[in-house]
C-alpha cells in the first residue's frame, strides 16, 4: 500500500500526519475500525 510505504518514509516526527490523513481515507469509505487504528496511531507517535 502507498501509504504505508509513506508512513515508513516520512521524516521523523511527521509519520502521524501521512496516519491521519489515512485515517481520514478510512473514515470516507466507512471503515471506522482501520481508521480508529491509525488515530491510535497517530496519538502514539505525536501525542499532542
Amino acid at each position: 500500500m502507498a501509504y504505508e510505504k509513506a508512513i515508513a518514509l516520512a521524516p521523523r516526527g511527521s509519520a502521524w500526519r501521512v496516519r491521519n490523513t489515512l485515517a481520514s481515507h478510512f473514515r470516507s469509505l466507512g471503515d471506522r475500525r482501520v481508521e480508529v487504528d491509525q488515530l491510535v496511531e497517530s496519538l502514539a507517535e505525536q501525542p499532542e
